[in-house]
């Protein structure tokens, strides 16, 4: 017979960042032996966030794992799966194994204390009310809670080098249709409005090119630094890079202004 371990809990995941959380269970002879969880997209999120952006809590600890997977069941049901706070894809008390000689309680017999206590945990459905509490309270302030600098700056350092999963996987009509559908009727606030002016004005664009004016030598960070200093019109600038243009603007003795980008 299989030894009962130590400890059998009910615990849950919270994401730090997005408020979003994963209930599981797990039986342990050590409560710091590092296990997070095994849900497929609770795996992702770990992986996007960082183990350091989650916090862990045991809603239960009982001593039997029977007892622990019936009352995961009782709160990751059909309702709770609804959800759109929670990375559980499966009802719980399975262990996200399927049915027969692979669930973990293939084989064994419920004692009979754990078919009192059982009984006594669905009858009026007092745990499962604790429980709720407990992951509402556990939720308040979360959700909305803006990351710190020092929060972003983790998550940008544990993904540094990781390929993202999805990379390479294009969108379906179905994704690209929900996408579509979430965005419109919304408005940008002044202040979203105007950070999206900032990142696109000048050097600060992430598509912003070097120019470099052949005349002078002078090199500029992008057409729009260029076209400041230089009290020319941006659009001529790019034209000129494009080859489009001979010319754009004169120094003040006549000499004819060339542009082209400096990366070519």
């Amino acid at each position: 017979m299989k030894k009962e371990r130590l400890h059998n809990i009910v615990y849950k995941r919270t994401n730090k960042i997005n408020g979003m959380f994963y209930i599981g269970a797990h039986s342990t002879d050590d409560l710091n032996d590092g296990y997070m969880g095994s849900g497929k997209r609770f795996k992702y999120a770990l992986k996007k966030y960082g183990i350091d952006n989650f916090k862990s809590e045991i809603l239960h600890d009982v001593e039997n794992a029977e007892l622990m997977f019936f009352i995961e069941q009782l709160i990751v049901d059909e309702e709770f799966l609804k959800r759109k706070d929670v990375y559980n894809i499966y009802p719980g008390g399975t262990g996200g194994c399927p049915s027969g000689e692979n669930h973990p309680l293939f084989g064994k017999k419920h004692t009979e204390e754990s078919k009192k206590k059982m009984s006594e945990a669905a009858n009026g459905r007092k745990l499962l009310e604790e429980t709720k509490k407990k992951i509402s309270v556990g939720n308040k302030g979360l959700i909305k809670k803006p990351c710190s600098i020092e929060t972003k700056s983790k998550i940008s350092n544990s993904n540094k080098g990781k390929i993202p999963w999805n990379k390479g996987i294009p969108h379906s009509s179905e994704s690209i249709k929900k996408m579509s559908d979430r965005k419109k009727g919304k408005k940008a606030s002044l202040e979203t409005k105007r950070k999206m002016s900032d990142i696109r004005k000048g050097s600060n664009n992430p598509r912003a090119r070097k120019i470099i004016c052949i005349t002078t030598g002078e090199i500029f960070n992008s057409v729009k630094d260029a076209s400041i200093f230089m009290k020319l019109n941006s659009g001529n600038i790019c034209a000129c890079c494009k080859e489009k243009l001979n010319y754009t603007g004169a120094l003040p003795d006549g000499t004819k202004l060339v542009w082209r980008y400096a990366d070519v």
